[in-house]
């Protein structure tokens, strides 16, 4: 009975092996047309289409980046306004605020 047993067992992993060859074969078949695969476009209509997205695409960023700032709370951490002793947490002289 064992005999029988370790033959099914040896059948099965052979045929496991043999589909895991079959899908790295067919894994690596898909990986390779993937990356050859390219698609192509009329010259003067591909530049100025991708001039038009360039350009929308840099009108939403800058709306965005123009929202975020509105909706940023007033910075009190300018490097432009000197440090003052409100700004540190710290009650000894502190050398992250150059207050002593």
């Amino acid at each position: 009975m064992e005999t029988r047993l370790m033959e099914a067992v040896a059948i099965f992993r052979e045929e496991w092996e043999k589909r895991l060859d079959d899908c790295a074969d067919i894994i690596a078949e898909l990986i390779a047309d993937a990356l050859t695969h390219t698609e192509s476009a009329p010259g003067s209509e591909l530049a100025s289409r991708q001039r038009a997205v360039a350009e929308k695409l840099k009108a939403q960023y800058m709306r965005s980046v123009s929202e975020r700032e509105a909706k940023a709370p007033p910075r009190t951490d300018s490097p432009l306004r000197a440090p003052s002793r409100e700004d540190c947490a710290v009650d000894r002289p502190c050398h992250r605020c150059g207050i002593v």
